[in-house]
């Protein structure tokens, strides 16, 4: 690829997006949501902290377990299983949601697409006081384990931006798979790793485990974070899926957004 294709190839990408308005644009959809409240953004904090105490401690129970270690556990794994699997459950139903911004404006849907990852990653600075908070009262980590996690933060990203596009996408255009996609997203919570540990699959059925990319993702955050073991079928099932998403997503673009009008 030439100097001035690859300058053409880097405008197409970016073509619609403006990252200030992105900034604004999501920071105002999330003050919006908590409009009058004192405690603001906060109230995210409160709310998932209460809920993750309150299964912790029936759970722990039920399985007969320490409590402060599935409190960690289960913490930091909701927190960042909502960072990845909520994110592009969400995403399904973003540009329908802000269909009201292409009526009479050519904006690309990769506007939407971009505000809502931001917007996710806003909450997920929020809720990472609670995974400080893990760090220091139940789990010390390493500087390695932290570093090995922002990596895994940072390949997630690179998979739930093609993902998620996708996924709204295709939703645009099939307004029932909405409906299928959220169904589905109930079913992974299940099926990851969040509340269970890996460890309880018999071995010879945990490189299965991987074809769910949702768990993939998980094992080299969560788990390298809390210092347990990354598994190498999770580190090429990351991979694997999300060459496949960027793949994609290269491919379809440009016939999707050709009738993109039509289809909203």
């Amino acid at each position: 690829m030439s100097e001035s294709d690859a300058k053409k190839h880097r405008a197409k990408f970016g073509e619609g997006l403006n990252w200030f308005a992105i900034h604004a644009y999501a920071s105002q959809r999330i003050r919006a949501r908590y409009a009058g409240s004192a405690l603001g953004e906060f109230w995210m904090v409160i709310t998932t902290t209460i809920f993750l105490i309150a299964v912790a401690v029936v759970w722990s129970q039920i399985w007969n377990i320490s409590l402060d270690d599935y409190f960690a556990y289960f913490a930091t794994g909701f927190i960042f299983y909502n960072l990845i699997a909520g994110t592009m459950n969400e995403a399904a139903g973003v540009i329908i949601g802000d269909s009201r911004l292409y009526l009479n404006a050519k904006l690309s849907p990769l506007f939407s697409i971009a505000a809502h990852i931001y917007r996710s990653l806003l909450g997920f600075a929020h809720h990472l006081i609670i995974v400080l908070v893990v760090l220091v009262a139940f789990v010390p980590t390493s500087l390695l384990n932290v570093l090995l996690a922002l990596l895994g933060t940072f390949l997630c990203l690179l998979f739930l931006f093609p993902a998620s596009y996708l996924l709204a996408m295709v939703s645009v255009r099939y307004r029932d798979l909405l409906h299928v996609i959220h169904s589905l997203f109930q079913i992974m919570f299940l099926v990851t790793p969040v509340m269970w540990k890996i460890e309880r699959i018999p071995e010879e059925y945990r490189p299965w485990l991987f074809l769910n990319p949702v768990a993939g993702f998980l094992n080299i955050t969560r788990d390298a974070l809390l210092g347990l073991p990354v598994y190498s079928e999770a580190v090429i099932s990351v991979v694997i899926w999300g060459a496949m998403a960027w793949i994609l997503y290269w491919l379809a673009r440009k016939g999707m957004e050709r009738h993109f009008s039509v289809w909203l």
